[in-house]
């Protein structure tokens, strides 16, 4: 029963990944081979990317740490780094897959025993750390070799050490997500802290990723202290680089069990008490004694009652907001830092802006603000997010230019504002003409329309409506991915036409208005085509 639950968990996966979602009988094969291939080039790039990250890492700390004699640390720093990557790359997921699943009580009521349950999802998670420990098992590996340090036992060593080491990131991942689900239950507003407890990760993670070299440096001219604080306070992965370094079977065998056994204890503590661990978690409800009091009605036009409804339903989806609006949060996040520290800021702004050609620093921060707004892709989604509720849309006495309107001006409220924060914030800085303030303001708006309208005529085209986690369209849908590399590609492609063929005919300020104008002209169109043929298709869309 386990084999046949992890094999229905990884086709679903790969339904999730590999498939466009467009139920019914007339599926358009051309989406079908359009999503799997941005899906196959989007995992290709990730890939690349975290291994490029990592053997350069690796590369750096092989030659200085092993003339040191601190060969042991090395395989000690790779530990570290598996293990975190793994614990935080599921923990959250493994919060709502395990004990937040919305198939939790259907899997219950049938004869299933829940250990099998539990096991096939562990399995599914498993896999996803193995292959991310193999990922960078290869990027410390390559180095090693090339060195010329390596050995066969090492080597063997390495291998059944590397193993071990996704069993102890899933026993703590286990614990973390069975705590986070248990807090999650009782307290309210859950929903702003977890879209706080991702954005901190996020946070965190950009912030050691642009302090990746200082920090490497450090090692490097403090390794013996290092070394001295991993032996005392971290024996397991002290095990596993001594183990590994030295060829010591003893040493890995100890950090096997540092990893099997609270794998072992989590897994069987957990498959006893599943039920009861299910039933405390997000069933549990707090009382809310009812107050009487005049009832306040409000009348509203359609539009403005479906555009509630968009803001409703996103405030309820942190993951959404994390996955579709990173633009937006970095928009935020980057003006209130340019505030705050604008003297240390401004001096690294003008020092970019100093290039070849008449830039100053206000038409860089509206060129960056164009780019920061293409991470957003919330248009492209929010057709597909109303799953098997399309009905509803479409049922309601409401013209679907209605409901598309809405959509496209939401889209642009959760775009827009943040933007314009962020350019009001760098024109009182920056902004020393009429032409940089109106360059400021309208060309990042005049792409965030072009996003917002493009994103929802290609969520027509390539809908996934028969989802059953709304990460699977806000990450994997091809919309999304279509709108995402779309703006890039449209901004690189800009750039590259003026820095090859027109920098020597049109100032940079006048071409930014010309771009402007192409976005603004873009948007309109694609705004009038959602009004006519794109109602139409919304109106004949099929789960």
């Amino acid at each position: 029963m386990i084999r046949k639950l992890f094999v229905l968990n990884m086709l679903a996966w790969y339904a999730n990944i590999l498939r466009s979602g467009r139920g019914g009988k007339k599926r358009w094969a051309g989406a079908e081979r359009a999503h799997a291939l941005l899906a196959a080039l989007l995992m290709l790039i990730l890939v690349l990317s975290v291994f490029g990250l990592f053997i350069g890492l690796f590369s750096t700390l092989t030659p200085s740490l092993f003339e040191m004699g601190l060969g042991w640390l090395y395989f000690a720093l790779f530990a570290v780094i598996v293990f975190t990557l793994s614990v935080v790359s599921t923990v959250f997921s493994a919060s709502g897959m395990i004990f937040r699943a919305k198939d939790n009580e259907l899997l219950l009521s049938l004869p299933i025993k829940p250990s099998a349950i539990l096991m096939s999802r562990l399995l599914v998670f498993l896999t996803t750390e193995y292959a991310l420990a193999l990922l960078v098992f290869v990027a410390a590996l390559v180095p090693w070799i090339a060195s010329g340090y390596a050995t066969a036992g090492a080597a063997c060593c390495f291998v059944a050490a590397t193993l071990c080491l996704p069993l102890m990131a899933t026993a703590i991942s286990l614990l973390f997500a069975w705590l986070l689900s248990l807090i999650l239950a009782r307290i309210r507003f859950k929903n702003a802290i977890t879209l706080l407890a991702y954005g901190g990760f996020i946070l965190l993670y950009y912030y050691l990723y642009s302090h990746a070299e200082t920090y490497v440096g450090e090692l490097l001219a403090h390794g013996v202290e290092i070394a001295e604080a991993f032996r005392q306070g971290l024996p397991p992965f002290y095990l596993f680089g001594i183990g590994v370094n030295e060829v010591r079977i003893v040493a890995v065998a100890q950090f096997a069990l540092w990893a099997v056994l609270p794998f072992a204890a989590a897994v069987g503590l957990l498959s006893m008490n599943f039920r009861k661990v299910l039933a405390a978690g997000p069933h549990d409800t707090t009382k809310v004694v009812y107050t009487g009091r005049q009832l306040r009605t409000r009348v509203s036009s359609s539009f403005v009652a479906l555009l509630r409804k968009e803001f409703a339903y996103y405030r309820s989806q942190p993951l959404v907001i994390l996955n579709s609006s990173t633009g937006s949060l970095a928009m935020i996040v980057g003006a209130v830092y340019l505030m705050v520290n604008s003297a240390a800021v401004l001096p690294v702004v003008a020092s970019f802006a100093s290039v070849p050609v008449d830039l100053n620093p206000a038409l860089l921060v509206a060129i960056l603000l164009t780019g920061v707004a293409a991470m957003n892709n919330l248009g492209a989604a929010l057709i597909s997010l109303e799953g098997k509720q399309l009905w509803i849309a479409q049922s309601i006495p409401v013209t679907a230019q209605t409901v598309l309107a809405a959509k496209v001006c939401f889209s642009l409220a959760v775009s827009a504002l943040p933007c314009l924060f962020a350019a009001v914030c760098a024109g009182v800085l920056l902004g020393h003409t009429v032409s940089d303030w109106l360059l400021l303001l309208v060309l990042p708006q005049a792409f965030i329309a072009l996003s917002a309208t493009s994103g929802l005529a290609i969520n027509l085209r390539f809908p996934k409506l028969n989802w059953v986690n709304e990460m699977s369209v806000v990450k994997r849908g091809a919309a999304p991915m279509i709108t995402l590399f779309g703006g890039m590609a449209v901004i690189g492609g800009l750039a590259l036409l003026y820095a090859f063929l027109l920098v020597e005919a049109l100032p940079v300020q006048t071409y930014l208005w010309l771009c402007a104008l192409f976005f603004a002209i873009g948007a309109a169109f694609l705004y009038a085509w959602l009004m006519k043929s794109g109602a139409s298709i919304f109106a004949n869309l099929t789960v």
